[in-house]
């Protein structure tokens, strides 16, 4: 009885564990029309791998982009207004006048981040790295 009770644990364990990776990853069609366009408002971008783009003067406001990697990414001019960017990697990304108004920023990394002419997410605008 105990051994068939740990072998059905295990079972459920391992079907939890395969659903979260289609539950946390992008929308693949989200990803090729900000390739295409670079308008992607409201889209579904979690987890994307997104280092090093060119994301100047993009429309990701409203956009989901929890846990995405942007190290390094071109963001100047974008709109990433009520974006979620909680846990998202912005290291070493230029976000020179970028509007991050009421986006939420939980646990992103900033490091090396160059804010100038940015507006964040309480309005107020940075201009450290001007």
């Amino acid at each position: 009885m105990r051994a068939s009770f740990f072998r059905n644990l295990s079972y459920v364990i391992l079907v939890l564990w395969v659903c979260s990776f289609q539950i946390y990853a992008y929308d693949r069609e989200d990803l090729d029309q900000l390739l295409r366009t670079h308008h992607c408002s409201d889209c579904d971008l979690s987890q994307a791998n997104l280092i090093g783009w060119n994301l100047r003067g993009a429309d990701l406001s409203n956009a989901n982009l929890q846990g995405a990697n942007l190290r390094g990414a071109a963001l100047m001019f974008a709109d990433l207004s009520d974006a979620n960017l909680v846990g998202a990697n912005l290291s070493r990304a230029n976000l020179y006048a970028t509007n991050l108004y009421d986006a939420d920023l939980y646990g992103a990394n900033l490091y090396g981040a160059r804010f100038c002419n940015t507006v964040m997410p309480d309005g107020k605008t940075a201009i450290k790295s001007c």
